[in-house]
Formats: structure tokens, C-alpha cells, sequence
């Protein structure tokens, strides 16, 4: 975990997405809990699906229409952990792994950038 989030005395709800979509249920009931909103099990299920990549997609007021209206969205491609690759090429995959590895060499979080079942 970083600093930021050990010295946050609690003010930080470090999330993933990759966690989110492989525990969906397990991570919106904490998140609710770090902001203290009562929740119910139908409230849970009710942010699960409105959240949903399904839902999220679909919906008509996508921001990245505001900021570039005649280009297609990017903000919602595949929903699927590990689509970041078919987006680069061999050598920029590997240019990724070495600034990676020099800039987050102190970091303390492990991120999940493929699933496998």
C-alpha cells in the first residue's frame, strides 16, 4: 500500500477495477461502508446492475461525447481485465514494462493486469 494511503487516516478506499469486476458484491458492500451509506442487500444488487459495464456503455450521456464529439468513444471498450493489450504493440508493451518497473519500484500495490481462471 502507498504512503498516500497509509497516512490517510482512513480518508482513502483504495479500489481497483480488476477487483471490482472479479468481487463485485465483496467491493461495493465495503465501499459502502467506508462512506457509511446504510445499504440493504437490494440496494447492493440495485448499484451492481446500474454499474454494470452492460448499463454504464449503453448509456447516452457518455462525458467523452462532450470533450471529442466526432470521435468515437474510448471510454467504454470491452469491459474485460486484461484488454489493455490488444491496444499495444510488442515493443510499446515492453517500453511499458521498463518505465513501469523504474517508476513503480517503491509502490506497494499490486495490481492484476491479466485474469486467469
Amino acid at each position: 500500500m502507498t504512503e498516500a494511503v497509509k497516512n490517510s487516516s482512513g480518508h482513502i478506499f483504495p479500489l481497483m477495477y480488476e477487483d471490482l469486476v472479479l468481487e463485485t458484491k465483496k467491493n461495493i458492500t465495503n465501499l459502502a461502508k467506508f462512506l457509511e451509506v446504510p445499504y440493504t442487500e437490494n440496494f447492493i444488487n440495485e448499484v451492481i446492475e446500474r454499474c454494470s459495464f452492460k448499463n454504464l456503455k449503453g448509456n447516452k450521456r457518455d462525458v467523452s461525447e462532450v470533450i471529442q464529439p466526432d470521435k468515437k468513444s474510448t471510454l467504454f471498450r470491452k469491459g474485460v481485465i486484461g484488454d489493455w493489450k490488444n491496444w499495444f504493440t510488442v515493443s510499446q508493451n515492453q517500453q511499458l514494462d521498463e518505465l513501469y518497473h523504474k517508476e513503480m519500484k517503491d509502490v506497494d500495490i499490486k495490481f492484476k493486469y491479466e485474469y486467469s481462471q
